[in-house]
């Protein structure tokens, strides 16, 4: 079936039946005033669950569209599914064509606040809204308060924002491919912050998303550096505090994992931003 929207655009929706545990985007229509709320989900059921207890009960997040369910009432408001989305990673792109494509985040069409999917962008709450939001979601108004997620749900959460990553050397050449960041038993955060590219390397290796790294259009020479590849690929010395040579590495990175240090306290030492790194003493070779 086809709902036309208050800018004129029509999209084609689907009945709420058959969808157990299927996720895509959904649609909440105002069938009085042809306005909209568009989200997406991993679950219809429990997505369209959680809205309508929370309006009915005057406490839902979106305070533009509790307004109106208040004032055009329940029975005047419909929820569709927009489309049906296979994999969960592709939730907030198929979101944000919607979002684009409906406008919905304009106020005169539709009752979404953000105009980035899954992100707060472009979006300030007023300091009363805040207090307001605060009030009904805290203690006992919590909708979720004294309750804990089953086994099944909690592992369903946890599945949803896992990401595969690839592990490289610093020159590029694959190291390994890990199911997510937390089985590679090293920092989460580190890892994540590489493959977001918000740092370069970490662990003497490059990390990057799977969905990245195999995308077609990856360029992965952008994010190799020369000079942390060449000082790890020289030969190092290392002395104790009176200067006798007490070994010579092949290359900082083998001198790295043998004492189980990051290659970075090594490189220090040699270009003299440090005296000494664990005692001892280290020069190029």
């Amino acid at each position: 079936m086809e709902i036309k929207l208050r800018n004129d655009i029509c999209i084609n929706v689907m009945e709420y039946k058959n969808i157990n545990n299927k996720s895509g985007i959904y649609v909440i229509y105002n069938k009085i005033n042809s306005k909209i709320y568009i989200g997406s989900t991993y679950n219809f059921i429990t997505r369209k669950s959680r809205h309508f207890n929370d309006l009915r009960n005057n406490r839902h997040s979106n305070n533009h569209l509790q307004l109106a369910w208040n004032k055009y009432q329940e029975e005047n408001f419909k929820i569709y599914i927009v489309e049906f989305v296979e994999d969960i990673e592709d939730l907030l792109i198929r979101e944000q064509y919607w979002l684009d494509k409906t406008q919905c985040y304009n106020n005169k069409i539709g009752y979404n606040y953000l105009k980035i999917a899954g992100t707060s962008l472009g979006c300030k709450h007023s300091e009363e809204s805040k207090l307001r939001r605060s009030k009904l979601f805290s203690g006992k108004n919590n909708p979720f308060y004294g309750k804990t997620h089953s086994e099944k749900v909690n592992k369903l959460n946890s599945d949803k924002h896992k990401k595969a990553v690839i592990q490289t050397e610093l020159n590029g050449t694959f190291i390994k491919e890990w199911d997510c960041a937390s089985s590679t038993n090293k920092s989460k955060s580190s890892i994540s912050k590489c493959c977001r590219h918000t740092i370069k390397c970490y662990d003497n290796s490059l990390w990057f998303y799977k969905t990245e790294f195999y995308d077609e259009n990856f360029d992965i020479t952008k994010y190799i550096n020369p000079e942390l590849n060449y000082y790890n690929k020289k030969k190092v010395v290392q002395l104790d505090l009176d200067e006798n040579i007490i070994n010579i590495w092949n290359s900082i990175k083998e001198a790295a994992n043998s004492l189980n240090t990051k290659s970075q306290n090594i490189i220090n030492c040699c270009k003299g931003v440090t005296n000494s790194f664990l005692g001892y003493k280290w020069n190029y070779y």
